[in-house]
């Protein structure tokens, strides 16, 4: 550790950050890959021109860059925890973990409070009035890194945003009587976005669909993926500036 930051947990979130760079590009090729995602069909007995999308699963690597994100953010805890023991007097860091619990009942039980026993009081309580149990962020994050570390994979799946449309070349197009939706949130699968009269020129018709991932696994089902993690991020960021500054000096 330096003069006055605990380096280390640091260095864990910096990574879970170059995790999210690569989740990007992940998601960029998925895009690239599904340019022809959307068509038109006709749903008899209807005559109309039905605009439908229909997002393919992610492949698995999205998921594992997602588990990588949640493990390196969690991870910088403990280690925050081992450097406070250290901070502390202690040279045998065995059995020192942040603690998180998903009740308050279980944080305080006796396994719990073993993880910490090495650390000053005043650092425990420190970590005691986070309060880091029932639904504090870090329980959903926790739970996130143990499902990807014990588990599975964490569920992620594509979705739509919101679209943009677009008409080119015919004033009259803009009399024509359609209708339009965006996608409800988490919506995935065959999506419906236009409908359209069957005698519409469909080739003035320019839209662009904003994509993003959500979660399908509990906690955070149906919460934008990199929003989510993003946030945990912050918190952890922000738990490790305090006890910096309290061990260190502002």
């Amino acid at each position: 550790m330096s003069i006055n930051q605990f380096t280390a947990p640091r260095a864990k979130l910096r990574a879970s950050e170059r995790h999210g760079k690569a989740f990007r590009e992940e998601m960029n090729r998925y895009i690239a890959n599904n340019k022809n995602c959307a068509k038109i069909v006709v749903k008899p007995p209807s005559t109309d021109q039905v605009v439908v999308v229909t997002l393919p699963p992610p492949p698995d690597d999205l998921s594992v860059i997602v588990g990588e994100i949640a493990q390196q953010i969690r991870s910088a805890l403990d280690i925050l925890a081992c450097d406070l023991a250290r901070w502390s007097g202690a040279s045998n860091l065995k059995g020192v973990y942040f603690p998180i619990a998903k009740t308050k009942q279980g944080y305080f039980d006796k396994r719990s409070r073993d993880k910490i026993k090495k650390l000053k009081p005043e650092l425990q309580d420190m970590i005691d009035a986070i309060k880091p149990y029932d639904d504090h962020i870090l329980v959903a994050l926790n739970t996130l890194a143990s499902t990807d570390k014990h588990q599975a994979l964490l569920g992620v799946i594509p979705t739509i945003k919101d679209t943009d449309w677009e008409v080119f070349g015919d004033g009259d197009f803009e009399t024509v009587e359609f209708w339009t939706r965006n996608p409800a949130p988490g919506e995935h699968g065959e999506i419906e976005l236009m409908r359209l009269p069957a005698s519409t020129p469909i080739n003035l018709l320019h839209f662009k669909l904003h994509c993003h991932v959500i979660f399908r696994v509990e906690p955070v089902v149906g919460k934008e993926v990199l929003e989510t993690l993003s946030e945990m991020g912050r918190a952890v960021q922000d738990i490790v500036r305090q006890f910096e500054t309290h061990c260190f000096g502002p």
